[in-house]
């Protein structure tokens, strides 16, 4: 194991965490830095003493530096090469004050693997428990030998400012304002080793970056943490002198989210950022559980979960959001169906899921194609459609096709839905049932703009929705999900850029673009699509 005291942990639960990895000459393996975290699809969080590291080694850390995010082992993650990088420019590297940095990358990391940044107002309670998460050592006296390759976790809880800067006052080392401590008194649960630049996190929200500490796992010698919400201004003003601005949400406590009239729990998760409730209706207690989420799901029969089948040593994991179209086809992202190819997977690897609000409780359907358009451009998300075709037909109260716009629709001003799964998970590793936002169609030459300003373009064959500020939850929402107008089908969610930026719009597909090129995937596969096509609700 690694991180003093932890236990191995499956990074499908903390998508956030990344490496920063060296390549080295006088070394025949990649060796581990530190860590970093995720705040956006272009954007890493990091100790400032760990770019200083890496660019004391390396002449042009574009050439031997990569971040390594989506794998529990990190020599294994998808690699993303280096575009620009920055520590404060008040870093004091004695001290170790205003210890944070940020990297932006050039190949972008997926939209859900991004974690919400703790609110200016968030307090740093004493004996509140956070989580502590990293590759380094679990001994001081490994402090030579290479890191870990597994990720691990431990749980500590924050320590009283007053006592933690006596602990250290003896050493001569400072305890400021932008830092926190977080442990147990007895020692032997801490970061070690290679853990710098990591998250310390309390349940979905990031309340720290991992800094330093006496040794490792000593006996009322903490860990040291920056205070990471004190510098959400410093991200958005360096981000926007580096080019790619990246502006930090002012977080609202309760989400406006659609759920529905009966569900199965009790979950209340983030604190200071956002607050999901799921009641129970007692007048339905003669229901059983599932008929409950069945009654439920029944607003949206059309909703489906694209999965990957586990390997033998893990379980089924959540890939895309998908729509029912017909009977045997449903339709999502190109960029979902290109991944699953890209990562060697076929039909055969993977299932859909419906009817019901829980992906892993739903009906599954095998899969005997995946499509993607032939003339798809990831860059522009140019026709970024997809569709599968499945073995056992939709057709129940639960799971049905829901009418889609025609070629003839107009995409005007008009309140819509959003709706997806979110891969986030609470403390107590309870999966959520989909999510639904409401918004609105925004304008768009207004939309490109605003985009403009994040290095990105949008296109004819796109158009946006914008919707209130609600915290993490819309960034948490996986592509190829519904967008709907009442009762029509008229967008597929390509990204939402809201975990930690200002309300920037939703940016999704025109399906009625693609009436034509359906209708032939669907002729030329032998099962016709039978949807219906309308230009209005």
């Amino acid at each position: 194991t690694r991180i003093v005291g932890g236990v191995p942990v499956d990074i499908e639960h903390y998508k956030f965490m990344a490496a920063i990895v060296e390549i080295r000459e006088e070394s025949t393996v990649d060796i581990l830095v530190c860590g970093g975290i995720v705040i956006s699809k272009w954007w890493l969080l990091t100790a400032a003493h760990c770019i200083k590291e890496f660019e004391a080694h390396d002449n042009d850390p574009i050439k031997t530096v990569y971040i390594s995010a989506g794998n529990s082992n990190w020599t294994k993650g998808r690699k993303h090469n280096l575009l620009k990088w920055i520590h404060h420019e008040h870093f004091n590297k004695t001290t170790l004050h205003n210890d944070i940095g940020l990297i932006r990358i050039k190949q972008s990391f997926s939209r859900n693997y991004a974690i919400a940044i703790a609110s200016k107002r968030y307090q740093y309670k004493p004996h509140t428990t956070a989580r502590v998460i990293g590759w380094g050592h679990k001994n001081y006296s490994w402090k030579h030998l290479p890191a870990e390759e597994m990720l691990n976790a431990v749980d500590v809880y924050i320590i009283e400012q007053s006592r933690c800067a006596n602990m250290y006052e003896i050493h001569d080392l400072m305890i400021t304002d932008t830092m926190f401590c977080a442990g147990v008194e007895e020692g032997g649960k801490d970061a070690c080793n290679f853990d710098s630049g990591g998250a310390i996190f309390e349940h979905e929200l990031l309340i720290g970056i991992i800094s330093w500490g006496h040794k490792c796992g000593e006996k009322n010698k903490p860990g040291v943490y920056v205070r990471v919400n004190l510098y959400k201004d410093w991200i958005t003003k360096t981000s926007k002198k580096l080019g790619s601005p990246l502006i930090i949400t002012k977080r609202k406590i309760i989400v406006n989210i659609i759920l529905v009239i009966a569900v199965v729990a009790n979950i209340t998760s983030v604190k200071n950022c956002i607050i999901i409730s799921y009641a129970t209706d007692n007048r339905e207690s003669a229901q059983s559980e599932q008929s409950k989420k069945l009654v439920s799901v029944a607003s949206y029969p059309f909703i489906a979960g694209i999965i990957v089948k586990s390997k033998p040593t893990s379980t089924n994991s959540f890939h895309c959001s998908s729509t029912i179209i017909s009977s045997k086809w449903v339709v999502t992202t190109a960029g979902c169906v290109i991944f699953l190819k890209d990562e060697g997977f076929n039909q055969s690897h993977v299932y859909v899921t419906s009817g019901s609000l829980f992906w892993r409780e739903g009906r599954k359907h095998a899969v005997l194609a995946l499509i993607y358009h032939e003339k798809y451009n990831p860059e522009f998300n140019d026709n970024n459609i997809g569709m599968v075709k499945v073995k056992q037909s939709f057709g129940d109260k639960y799971s049905k096709a829901i009418y889609v716009a025609s070629k003839s629709y107009l995409y005007r001003e008009a309140r819509v839905e959003m709706i997806s799964w979110a891969l986030k998970t609470n403390e107590k590793g309870v999966e959520p049932p989909f999510n639904t936002e409401t918004g609105e169609i925004h304008d768009q030459e207004d939309c490109r703009l605003l985009y403009k300003q994040q290095k990105e373009k949008i296109i004819n064959k796109t158009f946006c929705v914008s919707y209130s500020a609600t915290s993490n939850v819309l960034c948490q929402l996986i592509s190829g999900g519904p967008v709907v107008h009442d009762t029509l089908l008229i967008g597929i969610i390509l990204w939402a850029d809201s975990c930690n930026f200002a309300e920037i719009p939703a940016v999704v597909l025109r399906i009625s673009l693609y009436e034509d090129w359906m209708k032939n995937v669907a002729r030329k596969l032998g099962s016709p699509l039978k949807t219906r096509f309308k230009n209005k609700p």
